[in-house]
Order: C-alpha cells, then sequence, then structure tokens
C-alpha cells in the first residue's frame, strides 16, 4: 500500500504540489453478433487503447512545468513526441496534453488541473518515494493566490477590478497508425482553443462582431491603459515586500474575442458580470 504522503508526482521530471491525480486505462471493445445465434460471440477491438491521466495542484511559479508547454503546442509544425509523467512510480510516455486549466480566486491559492492522454502502455508499478528525497515541496512565498493575481499590471484592481479568473486551455490530438503495428505511428495535433472568464462589478454591452477582451480603451471589457495585454501572477511574498516580482507566470490574452456577456443578480449579492472571450489555434 502506497499513502499519499509517499507518492512521488512528476511532469518531465520535475515534482509539482498535487492534492489529486487519476490514472485511467480504457480498452475500447464491441460485442460481436452472428446471424442464427443468439447472444454475443464475442467482444472484440474497436479503437485504440487510451490512458487518461489527470492532475490537480497548486501552482508553484517557480517550477511550473506545464504551462509552458502551451506555447510548445500552440507553435507545432512537426512530429511532437508529448511529455513523461510520473505517479507514484508509475510512469506514462508519450503523454499529451488535453487541458490546462487554472483559477484565481479572491483570498485562495490558485489551483491547477491539468488532463493528458497517452497512447502507448503505461510502465512500472506503484512505489512510495524514495526515502529523504522530497524534489516536490516548496513554501517558499512562490505560490500563487487571488492577492497576487494582477490583469494587465499591479494596479489594475483599482481601475479595472476583476473578481475571478479562470483560464482554460483545450488540445485535440489524432493518433495516426500503421498496418502491422499497435502502437500510433505519429500523433498529429488537430486543433487547440483558449478560453478567458473573468467576473467584473460593471456591464460590459458587446458592440461589434469579433470584440476583443483586451483593448487599450475605457469601453473595453479589460483596459490595457496602454500596457501589455497579459494576467500577471506572482507568488504571495508580493503582499508583505512589492519588490518580489519574480518568479511570475504570465498569461497573453491578446487576441481573444469575446463570446458572451451576461449580468447576474441575486439576493445578499452584488451584480456580477460573467464575461467569456475564445481564441483559436
Amino acid at each position: 500500500m502506497v499513502y499519499f504522503d509517499k507518492a512521488q508526482v512528476t511532469v518531465n521530471g520535475t515534482g509539482i504540489l498535487a492534492d489529486s491525480v487519476s490514472i485511467a486505462s480504457t480498452n475500447a471493445l464491441i460485442p460481436i453478433y452472428s446471424l442464427g445465434k443468439k447472444g454475443m460471440g464475442s467482444q472484440e477491438p474497436d479503437g485504440p487503447i487510451e490512458n487518461q491521466i489527470s492532475l490537480s495542484y497548486y501552482l508553484d511559479l517557480g517550477r511550473e512545468p506545464i504551462f509552458p508547454l502551451l506555447n510548445t503546442i500552440k507553435s507545432i509544425t512537426g512530429i511532437y513526441s508529448g511529455i513523461t509523467l510520473s505517479i507514484a512510480n508509475v510512469t506514462g510516455l508519450r503523454c499529451y496534453l488535453t487541458k490546462y486549466q487554472l483559477v484565481s480566486t479572491p483570498n485562495t491559492l490558485c489551483k491547477v488541473n491539468a488532463s493528458f492522454v497517452s497512447f502507448h502502455s503505461l510502465t512500472g508499478s506503484l512505489a512510495s518515494r524514495p526515502l529523504g528525497i522530497y524534489p516536490d515541496a516548496d513554501f517558499s512565498g512562490r505560490l500563487a493566490m487571488g492577492w497576487t493575481t494582477h490583469p494587465i499590471s499591479l494596479t489594475s484592481y483599482q481601475t479595472s477590478p476583476i473578481y475571478n479568473l479562470n483560464y482554460s486551455f483545450n488540445a485535440e490530438w489524432e493518433p495516426i497508425y500503421i498496418l502491422g503495428q499497435g502502437d500510433p505511428f505519429e500523433i498529429q495535433f488537430l486543433n487547440g482553443e483558449e478560453e478567458i472568464e473573468i467576473i467584473k462589478d460593471t456591464f460590459k454591452v458587446v458592440q461589434l462582431t469579433g470584440e476583443e477582451l483586451v483593448q487599450n480603451s475605457s469601453s473595453a471589457a479589460i483596459n490595457t491603459n496602454g500596457n501589455d495585454p497579459l494576467i500577471n501572477l506572482y507568488g504571495y511574498k508580493l503582499i508583505s515586500d512589492n519588490t518580489l516580482t519574480s518568479p511570475t507566470l504570465n498569461i497573453n490574452i491578446s487576441g481573444a474575442e469575446i463570446l458572451r456577456s451576461n449580468i447576474t443578480s441575486e439576493v445578499d449579492n452584488y451584480i456580477r458580470n460573467t464575461i467569456i472571450a475564445k481564441k483559436y489555434f
């Protein structure tokens, strides 16, 4: 038996502060029926074996191994071999990111939920981490949280407050098989999309088809005021020392177009405007 505090989780060899993981192996089968015979004859393969791996972890800005993959995926032009995941000594090779979600809310640490798919067999068996090795533990103030999430600039919360941020990136992959081989010959990136969801206390009226979320305009959902169109996340040490602006994680939200803007009003709460914007690759 391997208890949770002995389960080491790494992404390409880098430890993360995971609080939840799951691995699901699925086998595609169909029942075979034949004329003149009642009941199923057998179950036969009807697609590849897939391994779905999901991770939930706290965002340590000094060692975030998954967010940099987004830029790699967006710029793929040739063959991409995926990454390696290891969970309690069970290893997935050639894992491909299908979803990356980062959530920042007031007064809480930022969490990341990431999902991967692998079309190759997993290796290894459950085992505790080696004694004395704790590569995924770091509490030196590098964890991001709602207090230190700053859209556009360090003072934007004063001029254009945002109460909630939900950023996600989704990717779709297609395995290519050849006759005589069980493993895929190659994995092709088909498409990807980014979605940014924010909550504000002022109503944004969508005025144009293709209107962008971020503009250098007072009427924009997010006004850059001449700054770069970035969501900036800092470690919580910034709270006590505003000179500690490194390391950071910067999400470029330029080019995202508003899909929906809706108002919600209910008893004992302020009127909220939820704005959703998307960008495709």
